[in-house]
């Protein structure tokens, strides 16, 4: 479920996951119900022991029966493992993720999209099917002028999702991080694949360029950020610390690195392997940055906000809010 929330939230659906919103303290019943009332969609993912689970059919007899007809407000069961339906949810059609097939993430998706964004003209009244016929198609370049970008060439060999890429400085070369566990050196004057740096035990899903361009930091779900020499190819360390890693970004001075995940911040020393300090936060940490003078840094939180730190203090200088 945990994988799925991610893969939902980094297709641009904004997810109510239980482990992300509902902190120390709060009343989870409570929490639950609010995630209900203010969400326009329920993914129920359905195992044996989902249907066992006497906390799983309350939220499922509160979802069925605030829109019984399913329309403006979806309910959609996903089967994680074998079982038998129970009546109130054999008469939905249910998505079939046993596999986690890239063909029922698609489904789910447009699911989940509004309305408006994936009505099939097939279903819509003839009138409606010409309206839609005749709505004025995107602006396209005059001929003979030039294109916007041209595709030089494409970069293949990744067998997962490529979750990040980082140019390195001298424009020469590129670092991208997979799904499939791994991190490759490209060339870009050629388009051929320098190495491929394999160690990470999870998908890859942060990868940074120290400024000297002589150092690959990659950040992996499975806990652990590794170092790189960029030249030989090789793993140089590893750090630990974390339940998860987000984000991770290098100092100008080549010599410090942070990253984000989780609840927290932390500065480590590139050469000691070691944590100089680490930062709390409110929210779950999803992005980074760091100044060119390298005393402030950014984090983006699951919440909307975007805090501002003072790097020797550790102190929060700037809260803002984004829309």
């Amino acid at each position: 479920m945990r994988r799925l929330a991610e893969r939902l939230q980094v297709a641009g659906v904004r997810v109510w996951f239980d482990d992300w919103v509902v902190k120390a303290g709060d009343i989870i019943a409570l929490k639950v119900d609010e995630g209900l009332e203010h969400s326009r969609v329920l993914v129920l993912c359905i195992s044996p022991a989902a249907l066992a689970s006497g906390w799983v059919a309350l939220e499922r007899s509160t979802a069925v029966h605030r829109d019984p007809s399913n329309a403006g407000r979806r309910f959609i069961p996903i089967l994680l493992a074998d079982c038998d339906l129970p009546d109130t949810l054999a008469k939905y059609k249910y998505l079939d993720f046993r596999e986690e097939s890239e063909a029922a993430f698609a489904e789910l998706l447009t699911s989940c999209k509004p309305e408006t964004d994936f009505l099939l003209t097939s279903s819509l009244p003839e009138v409606q099917k010409r309206i839609v016929a005749k709505k004025p198609k995107p602006e396209t370049s005059p001929k003979g002028s030039e294109p916007m970008a041209v595709l030089e060439r494409k970069l293949e060999g990744h067998t997962g999702w490529v979750r990040s890429v980082v140019v390195s400085p001298n424009g020469q070369w590129a670092a991208s991080g997979s799904h499939d566990n791994t991190v490759r050196i490209w060339d870009l004057q050629n388009g051929e694949c320098r190495t491929t740096l394999k160690g990470h035990n999870g998908d890859v899903r942060f990868v940074e360029i120290t400024p000297d361009g002589q150092r690959i930091i990659s950040a992996s779900i499975h806990k652990t950020i590794r170092i790189w020499d960029a030249n030989l190819g090789k793993e140089l360390s590893k750090l630990f610390g974390y339940t998860q890693v987000r984000s991770v970004v290098a100092f100008p001075d080549n010599e410090r690195a942070l990253s984000g995940g989780g609840l927290k911040l932390t500065i480590w020393d590139l050469a000691l392997c070691s944590c100089i300090k680490s930062i709390k936060c409110v929210e779950q940490v999803w992005s980074t940055a760091v100044n060119r003078l390298g005393n402030q840094a950014l984090s983006g939180l699951q919440d909307g906000r975007i805090l501002l730190w003072d790097i020797e203090s550790g102190d929060c200088l700037v809260p803002r809010m984004v829309s």
